[in-house]
């Protein structure tokens, strides 16, 4: 256990997916995020549902958040997601911006994956690459969930 105290992070319910009870099961824990283009905090004032994947490697983007901060895509590669894998992955620079605490996580090679396309609510997931910075706790009884910034 890390004694350490962190910052925390306001985690929240995402909408449910298209389809999906309004339950606690069925909506994914989020927080809200704004996006910078590079490694700048200066983004365009935009509010983003970012996704906290215990699942995923790495973090990702959707294509629309990608182009309304200006970031430009490079690169390919193939990722797994939702269904069949995904060839040709671009990514892009980007600064995850969490204003309730005065924080921006850099992410140079963010993958950029099509989230709204597959019926998600959500612009943004936050995998493990940022993980490894917090704590991330479940309280399932009471429906809550609890994230803190350590490093």
């Amino acid at each position: 256990m890390i004694a350490k105290s962190g910052r925390s992070i306001p985690v929240l319910l995402a909408p449910p997916r298209s389809g999906a009870p309004d339950n606690f099961v069925s909506r994914a824990p989020a927080t809200v995020v704004h996006v910078a283009c590079g490694d700048t905090s200066t983004h365009n004032g935009k509010s983003y549902y970012a996704m906290i994947d215990t699942g995923a490697d790495s973090s990702a983007i959707d294509p629309s958040v990608a182009e309304a901060t200006g970031a430009v895509l490079f690169g390919s590669g193939i990722a797994h997601g939702f269904g069949t894998p995904q060839a040709t992955v671009k990514a892009a620079n980007v600064s995850i911006i969490f204003p309730t605490i005065n924080l921006t996580y850099h992410c140079p090679r963010i993958a950029v994956m099509d989230f709204h396309m597959a019926q998600q609510p959500w612009d943004i997931l936050l995998g493990r690459d940022f993980l490894k910075h917090c704590r991330f706790e479940l309280d399932g009884p009471n429906g809550r969930y609890r994230l803190e910034w350590i490093q």
